[in-house]
């Protein structure tokens, strides 16, 4: 459903170009702000700037009902990873919604592209060890980095046991990084032993 013209286009991210925290430009492996105050991610990796076409497909999967885009979104993202990732990885989970979006759409878009991650790198696909406790108000760049915190400070729950496991979230867009550092700070607390992120896009 992408073709291979607008996925050419896409702005694909370099690893070695990105803070491996927070995947933001970065000229060191670890950038000033997450030197400073280190996130609860271990590691971070996007696979493409959140504009143009793979912007599009995005929300065409996230807003659009367009479910069948996510197998293709999910298999660039495997495509991704480095070939070690199986090695270290326990279990693969995608980031929850909350109940009340989960009955708005039908469907967690996070989940529709760690179904294809976890395939790939044939690991588990866990969507039971981290629940959305409440709804909270999409990330957005206006709001101050205090308040994307606050927004989702305790708005994850562990409800498995994630001790000495080794986690790879998935979620569809990074914005800021608060969600992913929410659930990441949630999993690492009942015990995980690393907690890395996949995502599709990240804003730059």
């Amino acid at each position: 459903m992408l073709c291979v013209a607008c996925e050419s286009v896409s702005t694909r991210l370099e690893p070695g170009d990105l803070c491996r925290k927070c995947a933001l430009p970065s000229r060191s492996e670890i950038c000033e702000a997450c030197f400073s105050n280190p996130p609860a991610l271990d590691r971070t990796l996007a696979v493409f700037q959140y504009d143009g076409p793979i912007r599009d497909a995005a929300l065409a999967l996230k807003y659009d009902d367009l479910r069948a885009i996510g197998r293709q979104l999910g298999d660039l993202m495997a495509g991704a990873l480095p070939i070690r990732a199986p090695d270290r990885t326990d279990a693969v989970v995608p980031v929850p919604v909350s109940a009340k979006r989960l009955r708005s759409r039908g469907y967690n878009q996070a989940t529709l592209l760690a179904k294809r991650v976890a395939r790939a790198i044939d690991r588990p696909l866990t969507e039971s060890l981290l629940r959305r406790t409440r709804d909270t108000s999409p990330q957005v760049r206006a709001m101050s980095e205090a308040d994307r915190r606050a927004n989702v400070d305790g708005a994850f729950e562990t409800l498995g046991n994630v001790d000495g496991m080794r986690i790879l979230l998935i979620d569809d867009v990074m914005t800021t990084g608060a969600t992913l550092n929410a659930c990441a700070t949630e999993l690492k607390r009942a015990g995980a032993a690393q907690v890395s992120a996949l995502v599709l896009c990240r804003e730059l």
